[in-house]
């Protein structure tokens, strides 16, 4: 399904980040969760590795410019993937003990990020 939100964007994150100001401006509460957690996993995703620290090197202070790690579409997909997941398993557990509300909070965001596969 495509995103209901109007972009000329054409990678995910793009088009999530796009949609993200379009679902604040709607006041779009499950939207906007969704898409802010979606992008932040995309910019964790993207963080380089840390390097290995040795205990005979001196250690270093202040901040070091690194290069963030290229995503490709398939990682993006993977990640979404994930997210979606992440929330069907809490759907199940919140649905085991009775919360029903918070059920039905996520799966908006479902809702939301499966717009996007």
């Amino acid at each position: 399904m495509t995103s209901p939100y109007r972009h000329t964007v054409t990678s995910l994150p793009e088009r999530a980040q796009a949609d993200l100001l379009a679902a604040r401006k709607a006041r779009d509460a499950a939207a906007t969760t969704a898409l802010r957690t979606l992008l932040a996993a995309f910019s964790n995703a993207e963080a380089p590795p840390a390097p290995a620290t040795s205990s005979l090197a001196p250690p270093t202070t202040g901040l070091i410019e690194h290069e963030r790690v290229e995503l490709a579409d398939a990682d993006h997909l993977r990640i979404l993937g994930e997210q979606i997941a992440i929330r069907e398993t809490a759907v199940a557990e919140y649905e085991a003990i009775g919360q029903a509300d918070a059920a039905a909070v996520l799966r908006a965001e479902i809702a939301a990020l499966e717009r996007y596969r």
